[in-house]
């Protein structure tokens, strides 16, 4: 689940997935693992992130460069726009119209190139306000993950309080934000959740929430596991093949991370869309299939009518996952068949 996690916010903003005509949707992923402590979320939650980690803080060094200029543009903008401004009404007043018309058509192309506050990316939110998650996709970047080896922080506090924005934000639904001062709209935000909770934790928040969070969709979005302890037999033995960075498979993960990550950058600043990824024709008749096999077990008497709601969804999910497989492992074309299988 943190793997995944990881490629899921690493790619969601370089892939879109088609289901079918007129189907696309979101290669994001939400994924909820409960575990206790001891269990070695963080551990684990940061030989995965490293990636990530030095991503948020080389585009923060970045982001400071980037004020100092814009300040510096900003100053010398005020300046410019304070002596266009003394010429127009110069003009004005001699009553000189053939200047006048000449100073604001200055002004015009002067307002054009007023200075933007450049956005600082940010990939990572371990908890936020609704809000809060809005301003960012707005003003910072419109692909980032809420991600927590100790989501508490997250069950307990503001961020999955609005329900039906999180259920947007999976869909890549449009959002608007209203204040008496500011409208904006975000219109293709991607949004990955991974989550480690503790069991009580978890327990707790399905008391007070989870009826709601399972009326709205919520869970049904989410790939959800309670994988059983490995407490009591994690003898110290030789280190496995996978912490052997950089030549390890770990090292080869961080690697491909940073290869996506910094592409989807240079894509964004060029305006480059994302890539609709598509099943080939086999792949197609596979997924189609089992969409419809799932649909029928949902049914009254089917052995997922119990929970027709998870399963609703799991046809969408098993596409994002192949989308993300085929991306993240470098392969070309439509998404095959082996890959869906």
């Amino acid at each position: 689940s943190c793997a995944l996690g990881i490629v899921s916010l690493a790619c969601q903003n370089s892939v879109d997935v088609c289901r079918g005509e007129g189907l696309i949707s979101p290669s994001s992923l939400f994924l909820i693992t409960i575990a206790d402590s001891g269990e070695r979320k963080t551990t684990v939650d940061n030989l995965f992130m490293q990636p990530i980690t030095a991503f948020d803080a080389a585009q923060a060094e970045k982001a400071k460069l980037d004020q100092v200029k814009y300040k510096a543009d900003k100053l010398a903008f005020a300046v410019e726009l304070k002596v266009v401004k003394k010429a127009l009404e110069t003009a004005l007043r001699n009553n000189n119209d053939e200047n006048a018309e000449y100073v604001r058509s200055k002004l015009t192309q002067l307002l054009s190139k007023e200075p933007v506050n450049p956005k600082q990316s940010k990939l990572v939110y371990h908890d936020a306000s609704p809000d809060a998650i809005k301003l960012s996709l707005h003003e910072k970047s419109s692909s980032i993950g809420i991600i927590s080896d100790e989501a508490g922080i997250v069950f307990e506090g503001k961020a999955l309080r609005d329900l039906g924005t999180i259920n947007l934000l999976w869909g890549g639904s449009p959002l608007h934000f209203d204040r008496l001062d500011e409208h904006f709209v975000v219109s293709e935000p991607r949004l990955t959740l991974s989550m480690m909770v503790q069991k009580g934790v978890w327990g707790q928040y399905l008391d007070v929430r989870g009826k709601a969070a399972r009326d709205i969709g919520l869970f049904a979005r989410n790939l959800i596991c309670y994988p059983a302890t490995t407490q009591g037999s994690r003898y110290i033995g030789p280190a496995p093949t996978f912490q052997c960075y950089p030549t390890g498979s770990l090292g080869k993960f961080h690697s491909i991370i940073n290869e996506v990550l910094n592409q989807n950058t240079l894509d964004v600043e060029k305006g480059v869309p994302r890539t609709i990824l598509r099943f080939s024709p086999e792949a197609q008749n596979y997924w189609t299939n089992w969409y419809n096999n799932v649909e029928s077990a949902i049914g009254n008497g089917g052995y997922l009518c119990d929970i027709k709601d998870y399963a609703s969804k799991a046809a969408e999910n098993l596409a994002r996952l192949a989308a993300l497989f085929h991306f993240f492992e470098g392969m070309s074309g439509d998404i095959s068949y082996d890959t869906v299988y």
